[in-house]
């Protein structure tokens, strides 16, 4: 590129200013300057325009994320219930417009406030929200719903709140960024708002009669933007309007619009290409600055269904012309959608038609002012002669108005006019009119396009803010509350604690004694048994040697028996005891539960298993007939012992002394054959005979009767001891089975694992309660820990919130639109 081209020169706008900042022009060029083409007036404003538009734009989106935020943390938002708002009549009392006033942050100071505080008084309360208004529609219902609504109801409420808010910030974005202006022109019935939109194209276009006719939104758009072609698009019902895309639409004749318009089960909008071939001085849609659009709206009130419709396209539009029925004043419906028109637009344009028809003027005027002070006070504190306007209806059509009361001759006649210019120039107000809306939609542009920008996000910042103070403060009383909760129920958890310990030491102490004593008792009790059964002495004197068979299988069913008895008797001192135990322990848990099952426990049934039988009855006493053969020291003394009871030793020493053959007789053969055996085995007989060969030289009878001794005592004295010794010795095969088998240990322990079973079932019962009386301490605990910390989480997050939205709510305030 060559150097010496010169690069077009480039201002920036600096805000807070009246300059431009020029480091990019050219040598010699001062942004400050009168002699600088950039520098003039015209294209200082639209620097500032831009530059406000840039801002607004960013501000915009900057609240779409805080709304997208709150909706998507739906689930914290509180949104207290006091304030939902009823619809039912709110408008139709006397104080509705102090409603209005207590909304709008610019209310006219000259507002008696002692007057508004007694109202506010009567009223209960200040809703504090205007945009975040949540409207519930009671139709005729006189009872209260507000109380039967819950959080979810209330939630999805607020989401559906912020759908539209959102739906809104977009409107409000598209709105600034396009370069057309929207003007709707809106009004109840037969208010004339056709004939108006006529007169302001000063032809003949929308059709007029008597009675209501216009049931189609009517757009009026320069026929610029259609190939220089003046027709009329229809657009169907459910198709989204493309100018290049004729399937979205109908062509139309201007002649048709009389048909048209009642069309409105079949096209939602008709968009009307009009040729204005007046100057741009004159012209309101082609004027040289904007290109504007007018739309003329069916009336408020002629069905439900195009009333919400007009509601929502309010929101697209730029300024707001509202066309009143001087004979009627503001309607309910009236007052409700100016009312709803403020939330975003500061100002409203208000025509106050058929004024001419009026006798008492002047009362009609202050009338009408008085309601327009409570329902936008903002064009009253400015200058109600540029926003109210009160004109005649004569000169608009050549036929009567289309609003008109309809069948009024009078009327009729008032209205007849040709519509010519002549008329129009005879009529000052309307003339002032025309000039006050060319003023304020091309000249103060920055007020109708981006002054709806800033006062909606004023609005909506403002009741974000105010809702975020009415969580904050909530938030921050749920966390004292849980705080204080925690304090409290700490104590009682950790004394829980201890008391479950406690306790669980108690009960196991309980069972522990009550199983060992068992234990303990039971091995005791068979031992004595087994004493008792060592001690007994047998009575052998009726016991023949043939029934020694019988006797010992009696001795060992007695025997066995006996142990079996000490079993039984260790069990029924354990049913005892497991009675008394299962109480202490319901008494241990009473100490600290307000109550402990009583335990449904039939001792009866402990120890009544077969198995139970068949451990007892498993013990086995074996006996052997080589058993009773078995010599020890106690045996030898007890035959000496029986031989001395038999006979006399010192007879015996006389006798022997005295021995001869001669001597020996049969009479005294009988102490022959216990001598005999005495003089062998005696050692004081022994000392009696020097040698063996004197024995040998003692009679032969004495020898026989030696023999026949040495086999026959032994004899007689096993007979004679059979049944102690079979009693020793089955006592001793019982003694080694009871040890072989662990039956001390096994009957023991069986006996106490059934006792510990039985108790722990209420050891159970006590332990579960002081468990449960922990869990529900520690649960509580656990809870109120969590919600504080979730809503500590919350106040830190809506901390941040708050802030972001008061900084953004002071960028907005910075926002200077009013630059004109």
């Amino acid at each position: 590129m060559p150097t010496n081209d010169k690069l077009p020169p480039v201002a920036h706008y600096i805000a807070g200013s009246d300059i431009l900042e020029g480091s990019t022009l050219h040598d010699g060029e001062d942004g400050t300057t009168t002699s600088s083409k950039v520098n003039d007036l015209t294209g200082l404003t639209q620097l500032k325009y831009n530059h406000n538009k840039d801002l607004l734009a960013e501000l915009i989106n900057s609240a779409s994320n805080i709304v997208l935020f709150l909706n998507e943390k739906l689930d914290a938002i509180h949104y207290p219930k006091k304030y939902l708002n009823s619809r039912n009549e709110k408008l139709m009392t006397n104080t509705s417009k102090l409603a209005f006033e207590r909304t709008n942050r610019s209310i006219d100071d000259n507002i008696n406030n002692e007057i508004i505080a007694n109202n506010i008084a009567a009223n209960e309360f200040v809703n504090p929200f205007t945009i975040l208004t949540l409207d519930i529609s009671l139709g005729h219902q006189s009872t209260d719903i507000h109380d039967t609504l819950d959080a979810n109801a209330i939630s999805s409420l607020l989401s559906n709140k912020f759908t539209h808010v959102l739906r809104h910030l977009n409107s409000l974005l598209d709105r600034i960024n396009d370069t057309n202006s929207m003007v709707l022109v809106t009004g109840d019935l037969n208010s004339g708002k056709s004939s108006f939109c006529n007169h302001l194209l000063k032809r003949k276009i929308l059709p007029v009669d008597q009675q209501p006719c216009t049931n189609v939104f009517c757009e009026i758009i320069p026929y610029d933007e259609n190939h220089l072609i003046e027709e009329v698009h229809a657009v169907l019902i459910g198709s989204d309007y493309n100018a290049d895309d004729a399937s979205t639409f109908k062509k139309f004749k201007l002649d048709d619009l009389y048909e048209l318009v009642h069309q409105n089960d079949i096209f939602s909008i008709l968009k009307i290409y009009l040729n204005d071939n007046r100057s741009k001085n004159e012209s309101l849609l082609k004027n040289g600055i904007v290109d504007i659009r007018l739309i003329d709206s069916p009336g408020l009130n002629l069905d439900s269904f195009q009333t919400m419709q007009l509601f929502s396209r309010q929101e697209e539009i730029d300024l707001v012309i509202f066309v009143v029925n001087a004979e009627n004043h503001f309607t309910l419906s009236g007052r409700e959608f100016i009312s709803n028109v403020n939330n975003d637009k500061k100002y409203s344009f208000i025509v106050v038609n058929k004024f001419d028809n009026i006798k008492n003027k002047q009362k009609c005027k202050d009338k009408i002012l008085e309601q327009v002070e409570g329902l936008t006070p903002e064009i009253l504190k400015d200058n109600e002669n540029d926003f109210v306007h009160f004109v005649s209806s004569k000169g608009y059509d050549d036929d009567s108005d289309d609003d008109s009361n309809g069948g009024d001759d009078d009327d009729d006649d008032d209205d007849d006019g040709d519509g010519d210019d002549e008329n129009d120039a005879n009529d000052p107000a309307f003339d002032h009119l025309e000039k006050s809306l060319r003023n304020l939609v091309l000249e103060k542009r920055s007020i109708t396009k981006l002054q709806p920008a800033k006062t909606y996000l004023v609005k909506l910042l403002t009741d974000l803010k105010q809702l975020i103070d009415i969580n904050e403060n909530h938030y921050f009383e749920l966390f004292n509350q849980y705080d204080s909760e925690l304090k409290l129920i700490t104590p009682k958890y950790e004394e829980a604690v201890k008391n479950s310990i406690v306790i669980n030491e108690k009960v196991m102490k309980l069972i522990d004694d009550c199983t060992n004593d068992i234990y303990n008792r039971t091995r005791q009790t068979i031992l004595n048994t087994i004493d008792e059964l060592s001690l007994k002495e047998i009575d052998s004197s009726n016991i023949s040697f043939f029934a020694m068979d019988k006797f010992i299988q009696s001795e060992k069913l007695l025997l066995i028996s006996k142990i079996i008895e000490s079993v039984d008797s260790a069990e029924n001192y354990a049913r005892i005891q497991t009675v008394d135990y299962v109480e202490k322990i319901r008494m241990v848990g009473l100490e600290f539960l307000a109550d402990v099952p009583q335990m449904k426990f039939k001792s009866e049934i402990m120890y009544s298993h077969k198995k139970d039988k068949q451990l007892k009855n498993e013990l086995h006493v074996n006996f052997q007939v080589l058993d009773l053969l078995e010599t020890d020291f106690n045996s030898v003394r007890s035959i000496f012992t029986t031989l001395t009871k038999l006979i006399n030793l010192d007879s015996i020493k006389s006798y022997v002394k005295t021995f001869s053959i001669k001597n020996i007789s049969f009479s005294n053969t009988n102490n022959l054959l216990l001598l005999a055996p005495l003089l062998t085995i005696t050692p004081k007989l022994l000392t009696l005979t020097s040698s063996v060969q004197a024995f040998s030289s003692l009679p032969p009878i004495i020898h026989y009767a030696t023999g026949i001794s040495l086999i026959c005592i032994p004899v007689y004295h096993l007979i004679q001891t059979a049944p102690s010794r079979i009693h020793s010795t089955l006592l001793k095969s019982l003694r080694k089975e009871i040890n072989e088998s662990d039956y001390l240990h096994a009957h023991s322990l069986r006996i106490s694992k059934e006792v510990r079973k039985v108790l722990n079932y209420p050891g159970r019962d006590v332990t579960v309660g002081i468990s449960s009386l922990v869990d529900r301490e520690s649960n509580k605990r656990l809870e109120i820990g969590k919600k504080k910390k979730k809503v500590k989480n919350i106040v830190e997050l809506l901390t941040g919130l708050n802030s972001d939205v008061a900084g953004c709510l002071q960028s907005v305030y910075e926002v200077e639109v009013d630059i004109d």
